[in-house]
């Protein structure tokens, strides 16, 4: 038996379904009723080849395709690309492109912050520059800073049996050390209204005593004639370390002179007398003026019962007291003075 052919191949235009081959290899192949079906112009895509058409493997499906017309991509397409690309997709890209995008920001902000900064400072500097000012006007005599040189001229030791109990600073007299003998006291003249004629009072700035005092009344005295001078008196302890043992067992000693009379004559008009080899009598620059007339500064304190007090010296402070010196006269006075006059 033969087999059959093709029959009602897409009749009406194709819409029709086909109907089962028969295959006989001896029979010529039907004839198409409508050979327009299958051209080329009826397909949806009108694809020309030049050589041969492209070969895909039924294995795996046609790659995707794209519309593209020839031009540049877009960058969006491109860093989506890059977001799946495998140095990102493997483990780990995600931390480190974070960590990445971390770093670039925070270099961003701390520039941006030195640099605003940075200005700020600038701006700051040049508007709070201060402008120079004019110089103050300089106070009416005798207000102001002096720095004060005088000179041991004297030391009596009457008011104490014992004269290693007791001493002047800083030790030898001008006849003995000359410019060696040289103190410098630096004090401060000054008025609440700045008036030369009325409350006028005195402050130590440094003592070579180690004593201080502050707004001290001054007094002017002898005024209008050749010593006239302001004074002043202050209460102090006058502190001395023995120069030699006055203890029995060899201890180191401190006395004390309670209630010694402080007082000094600051002249203005007796002249003050340079001492060649002195530096600048004391000056020591800037706002401190030295005195430009003679002074005379005094420490003195009467002889009695309990002058001086003298103790041993501890590692704590003050110990035992130490018996003695025998009780001087009240006549009898011990005195340090120092002057910048007179001087011989």
């Amino acid at each position: 038996m033969s087999r059959g052919t093709a029959t009602n191949v897409f009749a009406n235009g194709g819409n029709t379904r086909l109907s089962i081959i028969a295959e006989d290899e001896n029979q010529a192949p039907p004839s198409v009723s409508n050979p327009k079906l299958f051209s080329t112009a009826n397909r949806s895509h009108n694809r020309r080849w030049s050589d041969q058409p492209p070969r895909h493997s039924f294995e795996a499906p046609p790659p995707k395709y794209d519309l593209c017309d020839g031009t540049q991509q877009p960058r969006k397409r491109k860093f989506f690309g890059l977001l799946n690309s495998p140095q990102f997709t493997k483990r780990g890209g995600w931390r480190r492109f974070t960590i990445l995008v971390l770093v670039l920001i925070a270099v961003i902000v701390g520039l941006g912050v030195g640099l605003g900064v940075g200005l700020s400072h600038r701006n700051n500097s040049s508007s709070s520059s201060p402008s120079p000012s004019p110089p103050s006007s300089p106070l009416p005599f005798p207000l102001g800073s002096y720095a004060i040189p005088a000179y041991l001229g004297s030391v009596d030791t009457s008011c104490t049996s014992n004269s290693e109990t007791f001493s002047c600073f800083p030790g030898p007299t001008y006849n003995t050390s000359g410019t060696g003998s040289m103190v410098t006291f630096d004090w401060i003249i000054s008025s609440p209204t700045n008036d030369t004629t009325s409350n006028l009072s005195i402050s130590s700035s440094t003592d070579p005593f180690a004593n201080s005092f502050a707004s001290v009344p001054l007094t002017l005295k002898n005024k209008g004639q050749d010593d006239e001078g302001y004074s002043f008196v202050v209460p102090l302890q006058k502190v001395v370390a023995p120069n030699g043992s006055i203890s029995p067992d060899g201890a180191a000693a401190q006395c004390y002179y309670n209630n010694t009379d402080f007082q000094a004559i600051l002249y203005t008009k007796k002249p003050y007398q340079n001492v060649p080899g002195a530096s600048d009598n004391g000056a020591q620059g800037g706002h401190w003026k030295v005195w430009p007339y003679a002074v005379n500064v005094t420490q003195s304190i009467q002889g009695g019962k309990g002058v001086p007090e003298c103790f041993e010296l501890t590692k704590s402070g003050t110990g035992t007291e130490i018996p003695g010196p025998t009780p001087q006269p009240a006549s009898a006075r011990c005195e340090c003075s120092w002057l910048n006059y007179d001087l011989s």
